[in-house]
């Protein structure tokens, strides 16, 4: 991780919660960034759904929602009820209504891409516009066994898998998304948000968040919510202190973006020690992190500028040797293979090997704690994962507990078993808007 020393606290003065005086200034501020069409989405979205008991992406899965919705159509929803939310608060005088679209990018791997894009093809995008979705791959990496050897798909083929969701930035920069995103009209981006394809309750926009960016000028806002157990696999943010002969300050100065060795870093939960899976760290390090990440275009653009070192060439090739911004993490797997000795293929039922990745916050190790901020969150509302099959069933009720909520705080009345159809509602705002004009959300059964 290349720290000197222990990780550091992050000062509460860089946290905002959705419960203080800031939140409405934040909100509408966010909002007038919206109108300006300032934002776009980024959804991390290569894996399979292997753990979801079901061969194929992620994305695609119906999850038995009640309009039996795949994760992507839920996310499109959200879309359509953001840019409809945003739609309604121009001048309705104006003889002319804007045309709000929002723009889609969608990072697969090469082994879901095509059925990704399939999937949408089959479903019309979901009612968005094809024009405002774009697909990104990103690159692989050999898988190797516990001893460092290849492990082999078939006879002379190496098994490979993602390199991780630090593997976006490299996959924007070799597809020119500013570029495209301009050719098709999105040339007033300021911000793309980062969101995993995963979490039920995860937004396109975290409003307050954009708001706050645009205010502060920030590079990176973590949507962050509060740790409650140390033994949850989440990361957790806190800050590190960087070598200055580390290639990040380097970064930071080829680049102007200050001189201070202390940058905000996220503690990756394989990287925490059992000893420090304690009450004590979750008071020291109270903040979780979701995967859920504003970041601003123009940092991303200069990053690219410096292409030659943004990723590591290899998993020998790290951070700390090696000079890229973001290098390769190891972890243990159990990755079936083809037995080249045996000459057949073989399905450990134990770790057997090792798949290397680069994560996404690494870099914020370039980025100093003035441009870096958190928005505290709630759970409840903002924190429903679907990563085995198990916890279907519980994602499913927070998202029916988070329609409920909405409908309790706006005074609208749901029974036991309705919700709000997610293309019609976008958050209490909105819904709270929708009450007092010709606007109408709709319930489902």
């Amino acid at each position: 991780m290349n720290f000197i020393g222990k990780p550091l606290k992050i000062s509460s003065d860089t946290v905002s919660s959705l419960h203080d005086s800031r939140r409405k200034e934040y909100y509408e501020r966010g909002i007038s960034s919206l109108k300006k069409q300032e934002l776009g989405v980024l959804m991390l979205a290569g894996g399979l759904a292997t753990r979801l008991g079901v061969f194929g992406p992620k994305g695609n899965v119906k999850l038995g929602l009640k309009l039996e919705m795949s994760l992507f159509e839920l996310f499109a929803s959200k879309i359509i009820a953001l840019q409809a939310y945003i739609k309604s608060l121009f001048d309705k005088t104006k003889k002319i209504s804007p045309n709000i679209t929002i723009p889609w990018i969608i990072l697969t791997s090469t082994e879901t891409h095509d059925t990704i894009i399939a999937h949408f093809d089959e479903f019309e995008y979901f009612g968005l516009e094809k024009e405002q979705i774009f697909f990104i791959t990103q690159q692989n990496e050999i898988c190797r066994d516990l001893s460092g050897k290849i492990l082999y798909q078939e006879p002379s083929i190496p098994r490979v898998s993602p390199n991780g969701n630090g593997g976006v930035f490299c996959a924007m920069r070799d597809f020119k998304v500013f570029e495209k995103l301009s050719d098709r009209g999105y040339s007033n981006l300021k911000y793309i948000q980062f969101v995993p394809v995963d979490n039920l309750l995860s937004l396109p926009c975290y409003i307050e968040a954009l708001g706050m960016a645009r205010i502060n000028s920030s590079y990176f806002i973590n949507i962050c919510t509060k740790r409650s157990d140390p033994k949850e696999s989440v990361g957790y943010c806190a800050l590190k202190k960087l070598s200055t002969s580390s290639d990040a300050m380097h970064v930071k100065k080829a680049l102007s973006y200050g001189g201070s060795t202390i940058s905000p870093c996220i503690i990756e939960y394989i990287h925490v020690s059992e000893r420090l899976k304690t009450m004590k760290s979750v008071i020291d390090f109270p903040w979780a992190n979701l995967c859920l990440h504003l970041v601003s275009v123009d940092f991303l653009k200069s990053i690219f500028s410096i292409s030659h070192r943004l990723c590591a060439r290899s998993p020998s090739h790290d951070f700390l040797h090696g000079g890229s911004i973001l290098h390769f993490h190891t972890s243990t797997k159990i990755i079936p293979f083809f037995d080249t000795v045996q000459q057949r293929y073989v399905t450990p039922t134990s770790p057997n090997g090792t798949k290397s990745e680069m994560f996404l916050f690494d870099i914020l190790q370039v980025i100093d704690t003035d441009k870096y901020g958190i928005l505290e969150v709630s759970r409840e509302d903002s924190f429903a994962p679907v990563k085995v099959r198990d916890n279907i069933e519980n994602s499913l009720t927070m998202l029916d507990k988070f329609h409920h909520k909405l409908a309790d705080q706006s005074g609208i009345k749901l029974e036991k078993g309705q919700q709000f159809n997610p293309c019609s509602v976008y958050d209490l705002d909105d819904l709270l808007r929708q009450k007092e004009t010709s606007r109408r959300f709709e319930i489902i059964e």
